[in-house]
């Protein structure tokens, strides 16, 4: 027996040569019969005579015709939790075979409760599982929402700089300078609302590893996408970003890849430097012996505290320095799509000696070129 309902036994299984009604289904109250009290008082009990026993419930025998003599009942307990009660009818029993059925009742109840959380875990897998669907959807439908009204603003204050720039007149008098300075403001700032739209995109879309394609990566375009994609920035901030001649071919996505690159650069660029001297970010890579490659970026900045590194690759978390900018979610994607593609993110620095922050992949192996 096993409870369905709260503090009810209710059959799961039985097995008798002769009975022709199954027991499965058939259901004791709390605490009715022998079954119950043994339940109730998680204590096992031996029964010769059922029928001179007070707690013994006749409706049962009543409902399937069986005439019950003798019971020996266990209570089925696993970490403090009753789960049902094990049951043997009519037979010659005595303590010997009391103390077989507790130790079988014992594997049995920890075997159930097992299988229960099993399928608790399964349930809410499927439920996270849904979640995460629907919450993908979302992100989607708010990030496709608010690209095409961005685009038409960024559209227009390029367009509204390029009128202002034609019209020399107006643009050296001081109305024309203000006005210049508003429309490079919404251009910068639409720029980086479109690259926090694309990480939200992004985001979504790296849980789905079974819908992009591994294939060897050109680094090197990838980096120059990237910087592209920070020109106002390194414009702003007179950054100088200093590239090797050549880079070890790794696997990846493309564009997950790109984005991991934006987002260290522009950390790089973010963080670098200080108030007199311009960020220098230097960007490298060295193929290791385990087969991986690792990619690395070189700030000039002001370094971390063991306490502040140990704060990154965390979601909605970013570090409270003076030129603190972003939205919190670089780092945690970046880590998210480092892992994906079989790979580790990582950094290294030192308090006022800026810092270095790599990531790996695995390197590109030719197999036609195998001997």
């Amino acid at each position: 027996m096993g409870q369905s309902r709260p503090g009810w036994l209710v059959c799961r299984a039985a097995y008798h040569v002769g009975v022709q009604q199954s027991l499965v289904g058939l259901a004791l109250a709390p605490g009715q019969g022998i079954a119950g009290w043994a339940a109730q008082q998680r204590k096992s009990t031996l029964v010769d005579q059922v029928r001179e026993d007070p707690r013994f419930a006749a409706n049962i025998d009543a409902q399937t015709g069986y005439q019950t003599e003798a019971l020996l009942v266990v209570p089925l307990v696993a970490r403090d939790a009753v789960l049902g009660v094990l049951e043997a009818v009519n037979g010659d029993f005595n303590a010997d075979h009391l103390a077989v059925i507790e130790t079988l009742a014992a594997s049995a109840a920890i075997a159930i409760q097992n299988a229960q959380l099993v399928d608790e875990l399964r349930r809410r897998n499927r439920d996270l599982e849904s979640s995460n669907e629907e919450l993908d959807a979302y992100a989607h439908t708010v990030a496709h929402d608010l690209r095409n009204p961005l685009g038409i603003i960024l559209g227009h204050a390029q367009v509204a700089a390029e009128i202002l720039a034609a019209d020399c007149q107006c643009a050296d008098t001081e109305a024309g300078e203000s006005l210049n300075a508003s429309i490079r403001a919404i251009v910068r700032h639409s720029v980086r609302m479109s690259n926090i739209i694309n990480e939200l995109l992004l985001l979504a879309s790296v849980r789905r590893m079974d819908e992009v394609e591994i294939m060897p990566l050109d680094t090197s375009s990838i980096v120059l996408d990237a910087q592209e994609r920070l020109a106002l920035l390194i414009e702003e901030r007179q950054a100088q970003v200093i590239m090797p001649d050549a880079w070890p071919v790794a696997e990846g996505h493309g564009p997950w890849v790109e984005e991991v690159w934006s987002n260290y650069l522009g950390n790089a660029i973010h963080y670098g430097g200080t108030d007199t001297v311009p960020p220098r970010v230097e960007v490298g890579a060295d193929v290791q012996p385990d087969g991986m490659v690792r990619f690395w970026v070189r700030d000039n900045g002001p370094g971390l505290t063991p306490e502040e590194q140990q704060r990154l690759f965390t979601p909605f978390t970013r570090l409270e320095q003076a030129r603190a900018r972003g939205h919190g979610l670089g780092l945690s994607i970046v880590r998210r799509i480092v892992e994906k593609l079989g790979g580790q993110v990582g950094v290294e620095s030192a308090f006022g000696k800026g810092s270095t922050f790599y990531f790996t992949l695995p390197a590109f192996v030719d197999e036609a070129r195998k001997p």
